[in-house]
Order: C-alpha cells, then structure tokens, then sequence
C-alpha cells in the first residue's frame, strides 16, 4: 500500500490473530491476539511465549476478582503487554471495589493500594465478620478520575453513527 500524494508510505499494520479454539496454533509474532477467557487460561503459557504486542479484553469486568482462578492466569500476561484495551459494556459496576482490578492493569499506580481504594471509593471497614468492601462512596470523584484517566466511553447510537457502519 502506498500513501497519498506526498504523505510517505503507512507504516505495516499489526498481524492479527483470531483463535477461536484450542486446536489454533499461536504463532510467534503477533502484534494482536485475539481469544476468549477460557483459552486464554488454558493457553497462558503459550501466550507469554508468543511475546505479543496488543491484548484486547473484551467483557473486561470478568477480571474483578483478583483471585479466581482466570484472573490468576491472566492479570500477569495481560499487564506484560505492551498495549491493552480493556473492553466492557458494563465498565461501572454497582460496587466500586469491583472495578479496582482492571484499573491497576491499565494505570498500576492511579489508585495506589487496593485497600486504600476499597476505604476511599468502597465505603469499606473493618466488619463484624471481615473486610467489608461492598458499599460505595465519593461515586462522583470515581467517575470523574475514570473518565479523564482510564475510560473512553462510546454509547450504541455513537458507535451506529461511525462512518462505514
């Protein structure tokens, strides 16, 4: 492909790949990787032996328990990448603790602690039977730091209006 006219070549795009099951080989190389969760865990340590550029995690929000058995395998590769987007359609859950794993893979260091974060946006305290981090508090100034610092957030009709839907 050429560029236009005085504008230089485009530099090559990425190599994208697809794997749809576990019989997809995964080739060394790829800028992009594409797969599902459940591969994924399967696959990690074949993953971290592509060396890949970019990871899209789409349905984002099923990383919020830090210590399930997916996020365990994933949050290492994922937060070696070199670029990641992380994608939800429910990217503000009703419980504020639950989107501090995600934020720590895309910004380590925007919320510091996690139990810092719980107290401040988590309304969270010392419980009769624990930690108890499933209230929520200074809602408003999540959001705002979310939105400046971490979120891109398109609705239905904004992504249908884009040229070449």
């Amino acid at each position: 492909c050429g560029g236009g006219g005085g504008g230089g070549a485009l530099p090559p795009l990425p190599r994208v790949q697809l794997v749809e099951s576990g019989k997809d080989s995964l080739s060394g190389g790829c800028g992009v990787v594409v797969i599902s969760y459940d591969l994924a865990v399967r696959r990690a340590a074949e993953l971290r032996a592509a060396g890949f550029g970019v990871a899209i995690a789409d349905e984002s929000h099923a990383l919020k328990e830090p210590e399930s058995q997916r996020s365990k395998a994933l949050l290492p590769l994922l937060g070696g990448v070199r670029r990641l987007v992380l994608v939800s359609g429910t990217p503000s859950p009703s419980r504020p603790a639950e989107i501090f794993t995600q934020a720590k893979l895309l910004r380590p260091g925007i919320f510091g602690r996690r139990q810092d974060f719980e107290r401040r946006y988590a309304a969270a305290h010392q419980g009769r039977f624990g930690w108890d981090a499933k209230g929520a508090s200074h809602v408003k100034e999540l959001h705002a730091v979310l939105m400046h610092a971490l979120m891109v957030r398109r609705t239905k009709a904004e992504v249908q209006s884009c040229p070449g839907h």
